[in-house]
């Protein structure tokens, strides 16, 4: 039988959920016209991915949801009806894409399969990964394991040292870890991932010393 929400946790949600929820307002002329151009972006289909992620980050940069729902994520789930995090995907791949500019001749992806490994790397990192990736790939097509091994290299080492009381982060400390990843994910309006944090936040604290 599943535990019902405590009363900290409920109220912990309640103000996730405000914090991020805005009123609804009326757009100028202007701007629907504007919502109206990035939306029929986005219906022209999905192998447009760049173009569809620039139409969504110019949504969400200057709200332009904001005549019909109160958060982005409501947006693409009541517009697009797919959850935020695709959104943000397509939104990243679309940066990696112009990041990737200045390589000339070379082929550039086709796909957002093989921009999703370079999300969340810096530019330049973004740059050198590709590069090495269509190296490797020769006269074949660049595939998504080939960026992926490409991208290893320029991610941190995730290899845990072993566990030692030195070593081994205090609760206090595991705490405001995860308060700042509530804050970031309340910033970039992701309920989701806020809720998630609260979650590992409220496990942390019960855990005993």
């Amino acid at each position: 039988m599943a535990r019902g929400k405590s009363k900290s946790e409920t109220e912990a949600l309640e103000v996730v959920m405000d914090s991020t929820s805005q009123p609804l307002e009326a757009l100028s002329s202007d701007e629907k016209r504007e919502l109206k151009r990035h939306e029929s972006v986005i219906r022209r289909g999905w192998e447009t991915f760049v173009d569809v992620g620039n139409a969504l980050a110019q949504i969400q940069k200057d709200r332009l949801y904001r005549g019909e729902f109160k958060t982005f994520a409501e947006y693409c789930r009541g517009r697009w009806q797919y959850g935020k995090s695709q959104a943000y995907r397509l939104m990243g791949a679309a940066e990696v894409i112009a990041n990737l500019s200045p390589i000339g001749d070379m082929p550039k992806p086709v796909n957002e399969a093989q921009v999703r490994p370079l999300i969340g790397l810096s530019a330049e990192d973004q740059l050198s990964a590709w590069k090495a990736a269509v190296e490797k790939a020769g006269e074949n097509g660049v595939t998504a394991k080939l960026v992926r091994e490409a991208v290893a290299p320029f991610q941190p080492n995730d290899k845990k040292p072993a566990k030692s009381p030195k070593s081994k982060k205090s609760a206090r400390a595991r705490a405001l870890g995860l308060v700042a990843d509530v804050i970031a994910a309340l910033d970039a309006n992701d309920l989701d991932q806020a809720r998630t944090c609260l979650g590992k936040l409220r496990d942390s604290l019960a855990e005993p010393e």
